[in-house]
């Protein structure tokens, strides 16, 4: 009895521990993160307003304009993605049999537009026909459709092409996201799963750069791995194991 109660309290220790960091990240990313967009839209609201009073260079008070929009949606983006973390962190897990096939679809309904918009390809390949995997629907939208969608986004060629591939790994399954992207250089690879860390500028990509920090987050709660892989230029591979 008292090492099954040690055990216990080794198992809740660490389960506060991990709270814990996440509550630390949140508070980083509520005291420093939500300040940048903040600070930019007071700024440039500010020169919007004295170019409004002079009517000196309506170009400039449109320019002003655009940046105030972009990083409006820039502090929107984070406000809606702190939400997903922090249920993604403490909610409780749900398992059950997912159909990959049907979670692939829904996924490729929600990312059409960008899909268009990109002139895009998203391809599917399940060689050894894996239908179903123990683990959460939602959950499992969210983590393809975020590294899908990531495919897309940052990717500057004519035809951006994504490519998933399912397959068994031993008892459990292996998810595969290639892309014809730029590529990420090795150096970056660890710093991409953290809050708040894009390689590009939040203000253009409009992005909260949660992302692949809410996918590690899932992944890791549901006892799986996630990694990327990339040569730094012709692409990059986001591989998870659940």
């Amino acid at each position: 009895m008292q090492y099954r109660s040690r055990k216990k309290l080794e198992k809740l220790n660490t389960s506060l521990e991990e709270r814990n960091a996440v509550l630390q990240q949140f508070a980083y990313i509520t005291s420093h993160d939500l300040k940048e967009p903040i600070r930019n839209i007071t700024s440039f609201s500010g020169l919007l307003n004295r170019e409004i009073h002079t009517l000196e260079n309506l170009n400039a008070g449109k320019d002003y304009l655009e940046y105030i929009t972009s990083n409006a949606k820039v502090l929107n983006e984070i406000v809606g993605s702190l939400e997903i973390f922090t249920k993604v962190s403490f909610g409780d897990l749900e398992r059950e049999a997912v159909s990959i096939k049907e979670v692939i679809d829904t996924v490729r309904d929600n990312l059409q537009q960008i899909i268009e918009e990109k002139n895009g390809t998203l391809a599917y390949t399940n060689p050894n026909q894996v239908k179903k995997v123990l683990f959460s629907r939602p959950m499992l939208i969210l983590v393809l459709q975020n590294l899908i969608q990531n495919g897309f986004k940052y990717n500057h060629q004519q035809h951006p092409k994504v490519k998933v591939t399912v397959k068994p790994q031993g008892a459990k399954t292996l998810f595969m996201v290639a892309d014809n992207g730029m590529g990420i250089e090795k150096a970056y690879f660890d710093r991409i799963f953290s809050p708040f860390k894009t390689l590009e500028n939040k203000s253009v990509t409009q992005s909260s750069g949660l992302g692949l920090s809410i996918c590690k987050n899932i992944v890791d709660r549901y006892g799986g791995q996630i990694w990327v892989t990339s040569d730094g230029k012709t692409g990059s591979t986001f591989s998870f194991v659940v």
